[in-house]
């Protein structure tokens, strides 16, 4: 399983960190292969994006409190 992609409840989890502090976002997909090489890729676009600087977490997850 790659870093910060995770299995739950029959769904994909990603986990990240932003600011100190641990995010956890559960994506609509099912744990296939397929989209869990696609939760695998929006992971690193997200981490990369906390690194410059230009990640906005409601671009991302719009229903995440």
């Amino acid at each position: 399983m790659p870093k910060g992609v995770e299995i739950r409840d029959g769904k994909i989890r990603l986990s990240f960190m932003r600011d100190g502090i641990r995010c956890r976002e559960v994506l609509p997909l099912a744990p296939t292969p397929a989209n869990l090489r696609h939760a695998e890729r929006l992971r690193r676009e997200i981490v990369d994006k906390i690194r410059l600087g230009s990640f906005r977490y409601a671009e991302y997850f719009p229903d995440s409190p």
